[in-house]
């Protein structure tokens, strides 16, 4: 779940939906809330490529599986130079 009105998710023509910045966002700001079930690790979702869904790691035991249809931080692009 996003927190900011700023945030906005679009459909990206090569990779499904895109999260995208309408406007400034203050440098600390929290973006949202990362939202699922709590399943044990080899239960999950897992990674799928197909609906670019990642499980967030919760434990060494579980972790946090979103719906991929909802618009949420889920979406988010990570990267070794992260930007938010």
């Amino acid at each position: 779940m996003f927190l900011l009105p700023q945030i906005e998710v679009q459909e990206t023509p090569k990779k499904g939906k895109g999260v995208f910045a309408a406007d400034v966002i203050p440098a600390g700001a929290v973006i949202g809330d990362y939202l699922g079930i709590v399943m044990p690790s080899d239960e999950g979702n897992g990674d799928h490529e197909d609906d670019a869904v990642y499980d967030m790691w919760y434990s060494d035991m579980a972790d946090i599986c979103p719906e991929p249809d909802d618009n949420g931080v889920h979406l988010l692009n990570t990267s070794c130079e992260p930007n938010c």
